[in-house]
């Protein structure tokens, strides 16, 4: 079945279809706020987003980039600036939650707007574009997230949009990678794409796109040069410690094969829509192979050629090596595989892609038959993230926000608290704080999971109480006495514990 469809460039159809992305990305972040309030209450499905409003606020009111003042954690924020960002929501005196739904909301519709534009796509797969990222549940839980994610998936795919140009837009490309760094460092692998393109310029017969070529080059390597050295500066370290210490911290994921930990890192973010983008892709893929040596497979229709647009398969390099390297560092795949959650846009627009050169010659009902599979797959599973959205905020809300509450009325206000989960304590309670997950103090990061050498620690730093789950430390908490637990139900309705307040004392 063949399209035809012409694309108007400017004008009111574009103004048209920015509107139609905005509703409907509105629709849904309004919708899983909703959701979030009716179960318990609005807030952040992860502890860490408290963190950088910490930051935040801190950087608003002109105290500095610190988390605690005088000047600790000058390097425990990755993406600075969505830190900055944050501040601006700050500085209008706006409800943090509010800010980010605003900021969830621009970032979601501009990811539908650049797959919509996506170069090699036409006609109605354009919006199947727009749809298909839209329709990923885990972008939009991230776009409400209160973290960087969907920002940072903003910024690589402007940058991959403008590498997959006809004649790529090297300027632009290298301004949206800089973006990218700025948000997390991860950014940098999309320099990986720049080769390909210097291939292309010296394949063609002119090199005139060779200064603007360089000059992209420049704006990254100026990005990165600024984030280098604005964390020597804070710290007197080249990098942020947050990542040194998740990677500490997950050490023990790493024994595993590579390809078994890049296996692991894929299934969280492929538990709905995804699986179809990734089911297109190997299709494409199988009977392409088949075609080129098997001749006699392309009897039923011998004209067809399942011709791929290369800018549709542009995104896969990038997208497969962001993969690898969190297999390779940091395996995890705890609150959804936040860390992959990037890369589910480009994996839309290739999957797009791919099923469009699949489906060129079919019949209008096996296009019926998928269309009602997408939508199946989408409506589903956004009721579904909405749900596993409002239990997440619930039990941050209900554990990690209202201890923290407790703790400032209750605690005096010099009192020395160890905790791992820092981000609630550090925005709602003015206590001095011991972060014995290493993001604060560097010197915490080799002996994360030696529980001795932490006792030592929290002795050295004068530790009074201790704010943590029973099950995360077999020996911290042993000879302390607890003072308070939540009690709330959430958290064990998800299989965990309540947290509790201990008042600490070391073991002999």
């Amino acid at each position: 079945m063949r399209w035809r469809h012409r694309v108007r460039p400017g004008g009111r159809g574009v103004v048209a279809e920015g509107l139609l992305w905005a509703g409907l990305a509105l629709l849904l972040v309004l919708a899983y706020r909703a959701a979030a309030a009716a179960l318990y209450r609005p807030g952040f499905p992860l502890d860490d987003a408290w963190i950088h409003q910490t930051y935040a606020r801190h950087v608003a009111a002109g105290v500095g980039w610190v988390y605690r003042v005088p000047d600790l954690g000058r390097g425990a924020v990755t993406a600075p600036l969505w830190v900055l960002l944050l501040a601006v929501g700050h500085v209008l005196g706006l409800e943090p939650g509010l800010w980010v739904t605003f900021l969830g909301w621009l970032t979601l519709t501009g990811l539908a707007v650049v797959a919509a534009r996506w170069p090699g796509l036409e006609g109605p797969w354009r919006w199947v574009a727009g749809l298909a990222v839209l329709g990923q549940w885990h972008l939009v839980w991230a776009a409400v997230s209160g973290m960087e994610t969907v920002a940072f998936a903003l910024a690589v795919l402007v940058a991959l949009w403008a590498l997959a140009q006809p004649r790529p837009r090297w300027d632009l490309a290298g301004a949206a990678v800089g973006v990218a760094l700025w948000l997390r460092p991860e950014g940098a692998l999309v320099l990986a794409l720049f080769p390909l393109g210097l291939m292309r310029i010296a394949n063609s017969t002119s090199n005139h796109q060779l200064p603007t070529f360089l000059r992209g080059i420049g704006w990254s390597l100026l990005a990165a040069a600024l984030y280098l050295g604005l964390h020597r500066w804070w710290t007197g370290a080249w990098w942020p410690t947050t990542g040194p210490a998740k990677i500490h911290e997950y050490a023990a994921l790493r024994a595993a094969p590579l390809l078994l930990r890049w296996l692991r890192v894929w299934q969280p973010v492929l538990v709905g829509p995804g699986l179809l983008a990734v089911v297109g892709i190997l299709l494409w893929a199988t009977w392409q192979f088949l075609g080129r040596w098997f001749p006699l497979m392309r009897i039923a229709n011998p004209t067809s050629t399942l011709h791929l647009p290369p800018s549709s398969l542009h995104p896969l390099p990038w997208l497969l090596l962001h993969s690898l390297l969190y297999a390779w560092r940091l395996p995890v795949t705890y609150q959804h595989g936040r860390y992959l959650m990037p890369i589910l846009p480009a994996l839309a627009i290739a999957g797009v892609g791919a099923w469009q050169a699949l489906g060129r010659d079919w019949h209008r009902r096996a296009w019926l038959a998928l269309a009602g599979v997408a939508a199946g797959l989408t409506l589903g599973f956004w009721a579904l993230g909405a749900r596993a959205y409002a239990w997440d905020v619930a039990f941050i809300e209900s554990e990690m926000v209202d201890t923290a509450h407790w703790v400032a009325r209750n605690l005096p206000p010099d009192a020395v608290i160890a905790a791992h989960d820092i981000g609630a304590l550090g925005y709602f309670a003015p206590q001095p704080l011991v972060d014995l997950a290493g993001l604060l103090d560097p010197a915490v990061i080799p002996i994360v999971r030696n529980e001795k050498a932490l006792a030592r620690y929290m002795q050295r730093q004068g530790v009074a109480y201790l704010v943590t789950f029973p099950g995360w430390y077999a020996e911290l908490d042993r000879c302390s006495r607890p003072l308070f637990t939540t009690r709330a139900p959430y958290a064990p309705a998800l299989g965990g514990e309540n947290m509790v307040v201990y008042v600490w004392q070391p073991c002999p």
